[in-house]
């Protein structure tokens, strides 16, 4: 009766929430032929219980929504197979740090047991799954580890994240030598999380095979404040951190290079490194964190790609490159510019201009080198709420700086959209020199930073 009852729910719920009924309907692969980006948004919500914004991603998860769709480059696929990524991983950090591999097979019946030692591990290498450990031979149930490899291989791990650098991955089974370290209970992997070539943090599971847990940690090994849903976190739990994790860090920071995120794992065994997996969308972007906080932070650590394949010029400056863009999907009506006021080569103040569309009209808001808040109005009034410091603010300052070497003065207008900065245009005469600054005491304020006196007229160097 109790079971009766609670099938009975269970239609019930399929029948009255969407949510549901669209996990149940794609866990059977009747959601497949979706496209990813509508498929995505429906996932998302049902997982999340939130609307994604693909438009103006903030947080971790939405931004790898948001790669999924429109950061796809044909090495992904080989960096997430399981047997190719060796090679390329080999080729770029050394061969040293590869785990043997004991054969690679097409089908688990071309497998000959006979000649593989007595302990191995087998696993796909188009998924995440069907993994067989082998410490004894003699007691492998060859039956077993069949029926949950051929399932594996049945399986396009694609479809139910839509990660589609696993779609082209021909399913393979490769066997692995058995990795052990004697002095731990377990074999710890370390996976670092870099975010364009640099690692931030790293996560560590523990207790994998009694109550699976997992800390994260900083670059300098310090515990953070938030950890998994999944894999709750242990603040009290002393992990013995390995002399080599910094070696790790540059060997994953090394392999995640132009990527805006990637995780690199690695093992250590006994004192040696050994390369484990890469990883391009965590928990496939459905990720639960213990602290809200962590997914936008994580978030703000991506800096996404443009995907609007249009083209355009790039600038390179000393120690600044500038993509000057034709078009940009995501450079919205809630944009802000920054206009940089540049006096001979330095910057002074800034004004923000946000609302440009608004009901309300443009408002504008300046501030000074160390975006301390400068009280005058300038044609516009203040937003309501003046806007933050953008974090590349000092890379837009270099910029600005540069471009307006050996002039007396010029405002520099850039945009910044989700950390990327485009060129807007540069301006000599602002308000054609009749805007009305208020309090007067500005104007003459503003004045004194243009140097008139002559022969000083030098030229721009870009």
């Amino acid at each position: 009766m109790k079971k009766l009852s609670h099938l009975i729910g269970r239609g019930v719920k399929y029948l009255t929430d969407e949510d549901y009924r669209f996990l149940v309907n794609s866990g059977k692969g009747l959601c497949d032929s979706m496209p990813d980006e509508e498929y995505l948004k429906r996932m998302f919500k049902a997982k999340m219980g939130r609307e994604l914004d693909l438009e103006n991603p903030q947080t971790f998860n939405e931004k790898l929504q948001w790669m999924k769709i429109h950061d796809r480059k044909s090495i992904y696929t080989t960096m997430v197979d399981k047997y190719a990524a060796k090679k390329y991983v080999a080729d770029i950090i050394g061969e040293q740090y590869i785990i043997p591999t004991l054969g690679v097979w097409d089908r688990f019946e071309d497998i000959d047991f006979n000649a593989l030692p007595n302990q191995f591990v087998l696993k796909c290498t188009h998924d995440s799954g069907g993994l067989v450990i082998c410490k004894d031979k003699s007691n492998l149930d060859i039956a077993a580890a069949k029926e949950k490899i051929n399932r594996s291989l049945k399986r396009n791990f694609y479809y139910s994240g839509r990660e589609w650098p696993y779609k082209d991955v021909k399913p393979r089974i490769i066997a692995e030598k058995y990795m052990e370290d004697t002095g731990s209970q377990e074999l710890r992997d370390y996976k670092f999380f870099c975010f364009g070539g640099q690692a931030r943090c790293y996560k560590v599971d523990f207790d994998r095979f009694i109550e699976h847990h997992a800390n994260y940690y900083d670059m300098e090994s310090h515990i953070l404040d938030f950890g998994e849903s999944a894999f709750l976190p242990v603040p009290g739990k002393e992990l013995s951190i390995p002399k080599e994790i910094d070696q790790m860090a540059k060997l994953a920071e090394n392999l995640s290079q132009d990527i805006p995120f990637l995780r690199a794992d690695f093992y250590d065994v006994e004192g040696k490194i050994y390369f484990g997996e890469l990883t391009f969308y965590l928990a496939s972007g459905f990720v639960f964190f213990t602290k809200e906080n962590a997914d936008l932070k994580l978030g703000e650590w991506i800096r996404l790609p443009d995907s609007s394949g249009r083209g355009g010029i790039i600038l390179i400056l000393t120690e600044v490159i500038v993509w000057f863009h034709p078009n940009a999907k995501r450079l919205g009506s809630g944009l802000k510019d920054y206009k940089f006021y540049c006096f001979d080569g330095e910057m002074k103040m800034v004004m923000i201009n946000s609302d440009r569309k608004s009901a309300g009209g443009t408002r504008a808001d300046y501030f000074d080198r160390q975006f301390n808040y400068l009280d005058f109005t300038w044609g516009y009034r203040h937003a309501d709420t003046p806007p933050r410091k953008p974090e590349n603010f000092e890379c837009m300052i270099k910029l600005a700086e540069q471009l307006s070497v050996g002039l007396k003065h010029v405002r520099v207008d850039l945009y910044n959209c989700d950390g990327q900065i485009y060129f807007g245009e540069l301006t000599f005469f602002d308000g054609s020199g009749f805007d009305r600054i208020d309090p007067i005491e500005w104007d003459y304020e503003i004045g004194k930073w243009i140097n008139l006196s002559e022969g000083d007229t030098g030229q721009m160097k870009v």
